[in-house]
């Protein structure tokens, strides 16, 4: 910085929560109290060995993993190396953290953008009004339809620096027209971002290992917007938009590694009841994880599933009951004379139950690739629904045809392996044809209803016919709907 003036515009612009300098600053006689009162700055000075050019190389090349400064593209900033390696050193000491999230340095430089002192963007009202100080009525205010807490920083950034370089002035206006001249993709890009959470400060939750479990659960649904996003994109026809998008990480490993729904739940819940009729080694395994982590804070849980089918895999239903915390029961539909087709997720946190219900199996399918229909009830213990549906699993539960896992495990093994044989040699065999099958009138019949149809068109209502003569002495009546109904094996 070349004058006072333009570093107090700029710290007046960006407004950090906390500027950190050495003692030089202090006495350089820039008005310390002034940022401290009128913009809430906390202001840290640091002994001057924090400063010094060995210790900051020796911080930058450290952290990022390089032999030279040359290396981060700093060699023309030698005050940025040395600010940019106290602010590093002064992280490490008060966060107490690896600071892996911190992977690159931009250097930054006032000549790209122009300069606006804050006299003039007070009275210009670029971002706040001069009276109320709110961003109501100021410029940023009126451009402000953005769908994300990023985007409404970008802007704002956009607003307080605009770009001097003719060049990039008319690629981001060419941008701003192609958006225009697609209407129906734009609209589509905002539906998709509308959804986003504000990703930079989930991200450093997550890297201070502060964040809960609902802040993963907005980073997964944040993150599977990513994919849409860019594929809208990709629609624009722009040169911007192609820089964009060879740049955009869709982060699909990262989303595959975050929570399902019903993992969401059972991290947080104080014990869970599942009733569903399928259970499969690939549905459980995603969940698995999470279940042993319940294992150990001792959380109980109670599955139901059934015979059903034989379709329940015997290795998913061991890997369940080998959890000490997980009581297994199945439903035995052939001794019970009835269907059990439930799919029901029941968590309980304190006093308040969240229960999934639809059409959801523990199987892969069913829980990340089928369209499936669930839906969430959110309700007190005192909930007539919800105290509805604990009571229907608690019968079924406690009903004489749901077995403990020694009573039902041998037999439906060995009817497993059966059945899973069975299936395997019939889909070996050629499948004969359905019009080998298919079932003709005789001769008898088919003379039958001519003659039925000519006595019709004579102006007869009805007609009878008695035959004893291998037909199973079929009585046979006619009437002016004509045609062939099976009953009880003889045609009528």
């Amino acid at each position: 910085m070349d004058a006072e003036r333009k570093l107090l515009d700029e710290v007046s612009r960006f407004n950090p929560s906390e500027i950190i300098c050495n003692e030089a600053f202090y006495m350089s006689g820039i008005d310390v109290d002034d940022m401290k009162n009128r913009l809430s700055i906390t202001v840290s000075a640091l002994d001057s060995w924090y400063f010094s050019d060995g210790l900051a190389n020796e911080t930058l090349l450290s952290h990022f993993h390089v032999q030279t400064i040359n290396a981060l593209g700093l060699e023309d900033y030698e005050s940025g190396v040395i600010a940019a390696g106290a602010l590093l050193k002064y992280l490490y000491e008060t966060q107490m953290n690896s600071l892996d999230n911190i992977l690159e340095l931009h250097p930054y430089s006032i000549g790209k953008y122009m300069i606006i002192d804050s006299s003039s963007r007070r009275n210009l009202e670029l971002v706040d009004t001069l009276r109320e100080k709110q961003k109501r009525g100021s410029l940023l205010w009126v451009l402000d339809k953005t769908r994300t807490a990023m985007g409404a920083r970008l802007l704002r950034t956009y607003v307080e620096q605009p770009l001097i370089e003719k060049a990039e002035i008319i690629k981001r206006q060419k941008l701003i027209e192609a958006l225009n001249a697609n209407e129906i993709t734009r609209d589509e890009i905002r539906e998709y971002l509308n959804p986003i959470y504000d990703l930079e400060r989930l991200i450093t939750r997550i890297t201070y290992q502060s964040a809960n479990p609902r802040d993963l659960i907005a980073f997964r649904d944040s993150l599977k917007m990513l994919p849409p996003i860019k594929q809208q994109l990709s629609d624009i026809p722009c040169a911007l938009t192609d820089e964009i998008n060879e740049e955009f990480d869709e982060l699909k490993d990262i989303y595959e590694l975050l929570l399902s729904s019903i993992e969401d739940e059972l991290l947080v819940c104080d014990g869970f009841q599942i009733s569903v009729a399928f259970i499969t080694m690939n549905g459980i395994t995603p969940l698995l994880q999470t279940l042993k982590e319940l294992e150990k804070r001792n959380i109980k849980g109670e599955i139901l599933t059934t015979n059903y089918l034989n379709f329940s895999e015997p290795k998913a239903l061991k890997k369940l009951n080998e959890l000490s915390n997980i009581t297994l029961k199945m439903y035995d539909v052939e001794v019970a004379n009835e269907g059990f087709h439930t799919k029901g997720y029941i968590f309980r946190k304190e006093e308040i139950y969240h229960i999934i219900i639809g059409s959801s199996n523990i199987t892969s399918a069913a829980l990340t690739d089928n369209r499936e229909w669930n839906t969430k009830l959110v309700s007190t213990v005192h909930g007539e629904t919800a105290k509805e549906i604990v009571t229907e699993f608690n019968e079924l539960w406690n009903s004489n045809y749901a077995l403990t896992f020694d009573e039902f495990y041998e037999n439906y093994n060995e009817h497993y392996k059966i059945i899973k044989h069975q299936r395997e040699v019939a889909k070996q065999e050629e499948i004969t044809s359905i019009e080998k099958y298919k079932l003709q009138p005789n001769s008898m019949q088919i003379g039958f209803i001519t003659n039925l149809k000519k006595i019709l068109e004579e102006g007869e209502d009805r007609a009878l016919l008695i035959s004893a003569t291998g037909e199973r002495d079929i009585f046979m009546t006619g009437e002016r709907n004509l045609g062939f109904i099976r009953v009880s094996g003889a045609w009528s």
